[in-house]
């Protein structure tokens, strides 16, 4: 290995392992720029290729597919020469963050990011906000900020705490029967929490909201979600806990599932973690077993193997795209960081691969996803505009 490939192996390395200084990563991308032909980038990234293994959470196939994609250096458009080991740092870069993250992004030593994007850093917490609707239509906004107990809804307290949760407390047993209805709804950039007082826990995404009995009477167990929730249902054989979304519903008895049914996505997800579900759309049903997701579209209901730890990356954190087109990307980014997307000429439809923190501001996610070469993006306030 000459001193040049060693230098840059040694970068790569320490890219991987979080470790760059600025102007090392400087210093990485014009090394890639300059490395002069596939043969040596291949050489290089070889050996550290193979060092990222099962562990990291990537399929192998993502893997396999990342990597053919880097060295086969197949345009998706014309490039300058000048711009096309340009690309091939991004790939390098999109090569690792497909399995630890995209470093750069949280890094206080990453290249300062030009005006022209409009920059949201928040906390984590400060994105726990909702809005509570009691049954006499009152509403109790719920932050941080605040903890205790907040309401008493047919005699059962609703307690709220720091962390961004909210729980119906089981310590009284309601004397009236009267099905009494809650609504917990969350905001462009909010997310929360709520265990219900059958002891099920829910997590609601952005854009999302849940409408559920206060107490559970009868012979079920029915709540109404709309947009995206992660679900851990207590178990209790002889009480199902059935969701309605979109038209479909799935039943369960006790299991973790999550069911992504926004208005502007084409289909209505569920994606199966634990357990067993069913799933049921006009008349036609389907069960599910762990490892699988349903796509509900149409009148149909299709099921294929999941990704798990991808389908709940939003609920621990994290922006999760697994070969998703520029339109989902921006979709899930419109949700979170409430901006105006417009699109302007041909964009491509070439899937991106990678993780990051939804803490990451929006800067910082626009800009990386330009490392790529394949999009451009203009912003005015709230309003981006996607461009090829």
């Amino acid at each position: 290995m000459t001193t040049d490939q060693s230098r840059l192996q040694d970068l790569l390395t320490r890219y991987a392992e979080n470790s760059c200084t600025r102007e090392e990563l400087l210093e990485l991308f014009t090394m890639i720029k300059d490395a002069g032909g596939n043969e040596s980038l291949k050489e290089t990234l070889a050996p550290i290729w193979e060092t990222i293994g099962a562990d990291d959470k990537i399929p192998d196939l993502d893997r396999d597919r990342i990597y053919e994609n880097i060295m086969s250096g197949t345009p998706v458009r014309q490039m300058h020469t000048s711009r096309k080991w340009i690309r091939y740092a991004a790939a390098a870069i999109l090569l690792f963050s497909a399995s630890i993250g995209f470093y750069l992004l949280n890094r206080t030593s990453a290249p300062a990011q030009s005006g022209l994007y409009a920059k949201k850093t928040v906390s984590e917490h400060e994105h726990n906000k909702a809005v509570l609707t009691l049954s006499d239509g009152s509403h109790v906004t719920l932050n941080s900020k605040r903890s205790g107990v907040i309401a008493t809804q047919n005699q059962v307290p609703v307690n709220q705490s720091a962390n961004g949760e909210i729980a119906y407390q089981p310590n009284v047993i309601p004397k009236s029967l009267k099905p009494t209805f809650n609504i917990l709804a969350t905001p462009l950039g909010g997310q929360y929490a709520i265990t219900l007082i059958d002891g099920t826990k829910v997590w609601l995404n952005a854009m999302s909201s849940l409408k559920y009995p206060v107490t559970f009477t009868g012979n079920e167990r029915r709540v109404e979600l709309s947009g995206e929730g992660y679900f851990e249902v207590a178990k209790n054989k002889s009480m199902p806990f059935i969701v309605t979304v979109n038209n479909s519903e799935v039943k369960v008895y006790g299991t973790h599932f999550n069911i992504m049914g926004y208005a502007s996505e084409n289909s209505t997800g569920v994606t199966l973690l634990e357990g067993s579900v069913k799933v049921t759309n006009d008349s036609r049903s389907k069960m599910l077993l762990p490892g699988q997701q349903a796509a509900i579209k149409d009148h149909m209901i299709l099921i294929s193997p999941a990704d798990g730890e991808q389908a709940i990356a939003w609920k621990n954190g994290n922006f999760n795209f697994a070969h998703e087109r520029i339109d989902v990307i921006m979709r899930k980014l419109s949700r979170w960081f409430d901006i105006d997307v417009s699109y302007q000429g041909e964009v491509t439809r070439e899937g991106f691969v990678g993780t990051l923190p939804r803490s990451t501001d929006l800067a910082q996610i626009l800009k990386t996803l330009e490392l790529t070469g394949l999009v451009h993006f203009k912003v005015n306030g709230r309003s981006v505009t996607v461009m090829p």
